[in-house]
């Protein structure tokens, strides 16, 4: 079982973890905790980070171990009898995908509060892994393709077998979906029998480490085919990744002898430098294509197909009148065809029309395909927009219209720019949001372009920040131009609590590596000397203390008291004695967070968050007369807020435990206190363990009273039920 301190399976069942946390010492607890937080992190590199699963495909090719592994595996898989990974790598997804569900694993075996946990887990990321944004990014979903390296390693595994019966089944999606998760599998596995050290090492590169030229040329020692190089390609393409995909297009336009799949080549070469705005090299590109094109000679409209593009090309290049004449020419030859072809051509010259700003000839075209069999919904949703920019006099708003095509390929490119954030490959994240940027400037996106060139290590095309600019996009400008903590704090007066939450979170993480405490001194202390009003002053510290809080960083407590001296407000008072409360309460201190609840409640005495607060500190600590009391007056200041009515319910409607077996009674107690260390669900684990109280002969054998899964919650209510039956079974 033991591996560097923790769990020694990849795929341990749920019961496996709960075994395990239950063997653990307090402090062993918290370094299995993040061992398991190094898993998912590592999963979600390897299925989301096309880079990153290129080069751990490499390493496992060249392992002669691990290679003979996935290949006995696979062949398995193949011939229908194995499946390596199941329940298990479902069940890592799941943890991964949702990381809160290892936190109520971990709250509900220590009986630690949920937010302890996911406060530790914030903190674990803080201290341990780089590029925290790009893991809470949305996470691009996996093309239909199979990655590159797959593919190449599966072909190469069934070319050894010279055998024609495995063939067959290697093109049905499910296998391949079971090849590519044993590969996942054997990853994992190798991943874990690292070091800690070295595993923290691998999460944290960027990945190609030496420029995606390394990997192309690992991938041309399987001598892959042209048609294999196009897969690849259309792949990187899919998760917008633009070196890799033209490096490999580029391959098979070298290699390929069929002028359909270098046509093809070409032409997605060109789409892709036309929508970063490549429009001379894609010019060529459609050029290249449309060469290809003629020597096949076969498909008319695939050729036509490529003169719309070039002709596209030319209009954005300023080559007007040519693309002008062409345009003319291929309109009338669409015309002239009939049925699918008719539409197909006419859709695409509308569609290149309406990027070149050519609306009125997009609205004439569009006019011609309503009523053709075969026209899509699209058009539709088109003419609907053309007519809603029709002036009264019967002519369009091409004003309009263009800043609409603007915000609409503005918000293409960004999508993409996002999506490859989210897929760790920050140089060609930058690409798509400067595209973004120069066709529409939004905060968002010049936000989007600041992190993805901070995370790739290159300052974006200007450094200097705009007026309507996030507090955050100007202090990682700062940061990338080498300006000091001090100058930087100086950004953060005059926006919000949440931007001056990201930009403070934003200084931390770049000031990391060296002494967290001499940061939070020097960023307090950069704070304190701003030229603004004290109680400004005193609001910033708070977010400080918030930030540290969230990161689970020690010198959370002292700020907020940094904050609480140099604030004269009751009001602002009341709040940082709440939020000290509620720090003391979920790091499983209910009475030093009543007390924090108490002062804030004497110095506001309207303040319904606090006297929910003392009620759940209060309830923690048995002291449930009292807790009523709280929560009732919480209630009255704030009617129908549903935790306060939960809270409510569960103190008044729970049958008492005296007159109970005092040894009953201490353990129904305990039981009882967890409660409110939860909102609004809990784990169904604490209802049986009511129930085991009842019939304590249920826990011989494999604990069959734990359940065996990830935690299932029920309401409060139907928590309520089950502890009140438990007991009245107990009196009778």
């Amino acid at each position: 079982m033991e591996q560097a301190g923790g769990i020694g399976e990849v795929f341990p069942d749920y019961s496996v973890i709960r075994e395990e946390i239950g063997s653990k010492k307090p402090n062993e607890v918290e370094s299995l905790f993040g061992e398991m937080l190094l898993q998912t992190i590592f999963l979600r590199r390897v299925e989301t980070d096309p880079a990153f699963r290129w080069t751990i495909g490499i390493r496992i090719s060249s392992d002669e171990a691990l290679s003979d592994m996935l290949r006995r595996t696979s062949m398995s898989i193949i011939s229908g009898t194995e499946d390596p990974a199941g329940e298990g790598l479902l069940r890592l997804r799941m943890m991964e995908q949702n990381p809160d569900a290892i936190c109520m694993l971990f709250a509900e075996e220590t009986t630690l509060p949920l937010h302890y946990w996911q406060t530790k887990r914030a903190g674990f990321l803080y201290r341990t892994i780089l590029y925290q944004t790009a893991l809470q990014t949305s996470p691009p979903e996996r093309p239909i393709l199979l990655h590159p390296m797959d593919q190449a390693i599966i072909t190469s595994f069934i070319e050894e077998t010279a055998s024609g019966e495995h063939t067959i089944h290697t093109k049905d999606p499910s296998v391949l979906g079971r090849i590519t998760d044993a590969i996942t599998a054997i990853a994992c596995h190798s991943f874990l029998a690292l070091s800690y050290e070295e595993r923290l090492s691998i999460l944290n590169r960027r990945y190609p480490e030496g420029g995606w030229d390394t990997l192309i040329s690992a991938l041309m020692i399987f001598e892959p085919s042209a048609e294999a190089l196009l897969d690849g390609a259309r792949y990187c393409a899919a998760t917008h990744q633009i070196v890799a995909a033209r490096s490999l297009y580029s391959h098979v336009c070298s290699r390929a002898d069929d002028p359909g799949i270098r046509q093809l080549s070409y032409r997605e070469m060109g789409l892709l430098s036309r929508n970063i705005g490549e429009y001379e090299r894609s010019f060529s590109e459609f050029q290249s294509a449309l060469e290809a094109a003629r020597e096949k000679g076969e498909d008319a409209r695939s050729f036509q197909d490529e003169l719309i593009y070039l002709c596209e090309a030319a209009e954005k290049l300023g080559l007007s009148a040519e693309g002008d004449t062409i345009f003319d020419r291929l309109i009338s030859i669409a015309r002239d065809r009939e049925g699918e072809e008719r539409v197909h051509l006419l859709m695409q010259i509308a569609t290149s029309c309406r990027r070149s700003g050519w609306f009125d000839r997009e609205y004439t075209l569009i006019e011609d395909l309503i009523g053709e069999e075969g026209c899509s919904d699209a058009a539709f949703a088109r003419l609907d927009t053309l007519n809603r920019a029709m002036r009264r006099d019967g002519t369009l708003d091409f004003s309009l219209l263009a800043d609409l095509e603007a915000g609409a390929e503005a918000e293409y490119t960004a999508l993409r720019g996002i999506l490859a954030f989210g897929a760790f490959q920050f140089d060609d994240a930058l690409t798509w949001f400067n595209t973004s940027v120069s066709i529409q400037k939004t905060p968002e996106t010049r936000l989007w372009r600041a992190r993805a060139a901070w995370y790739a290590n290159k300052p974006p095309i200007d450094l200097r920040s705009e007026k309507n600019d996030h507090i955050e996009t100007k202090i990682i400008s700062g940061l990338l131009g080498g300006e000091s903590i001090g100058d930087l704090i100086g950004l953060i007066p005059g926006g919000g609590e949440e931007e001056a939450y990201d930009a403070i979170l934003v200084l931390l993480e770049a000031r990391r590596e060296g002494s967290i405490s001499e940061t939070i001194n020097t960023a307090a202390g950069a704070l304190l000397n701003l030229p603004v009003p004290q109680e400004e002053k005193a609001q910033l510290l708070r977010i400080l203390a918030k930030v540290l809080s969230e990161c689970d960083i020690a010198d959370t407590i002292p700020i907020f008291r940094k904050a609480l001296r140099i604030t004269t407000s009751k009001e602002a008072r009341a709040e940082i004695l709440s939020e000290i409360g509620y720090w003391y309460e979920t790091h499983a201190q209910p009475k030093k967070a009543a007390e924090a609840y108490n002062r804030a409640i004497t110095l506001r005495q309207e303040f319904p968050g606090a006297y929910s607060g003392l009620a759940r500190a209060l309830a923690q600590q048995g002291k449930y007369e009292r807790a009523v009391e709280a929560i009732n007056t919480a209630i009255r200041y704030l009617p129908n807020q549903e935790e306060y009515l939960m809270i409510q319910t569960l103190l008044l409607n729970r049958i008492g435990t005296d007159g109970l077996e005092p040894g009953l009674q201490q353990q129904i107690d305990t039981i009882d206190r967890s409660l409110f260390t939860w909102r609004g669900a809990v784990p169904l684990s604490i209802a049986e363990r009511y129930q085991r109280v009842i019939q304590p002969e249920g826990r011989k054998g494999d604990d069959a009273g734990v359940a065996p899964g990830a935690p299932e919650l029920i309401s409060l209510e139907e928590l309520l039920t089950i502890r009140n039956s438990a007991i009245k079974a107990i009196r009778t």
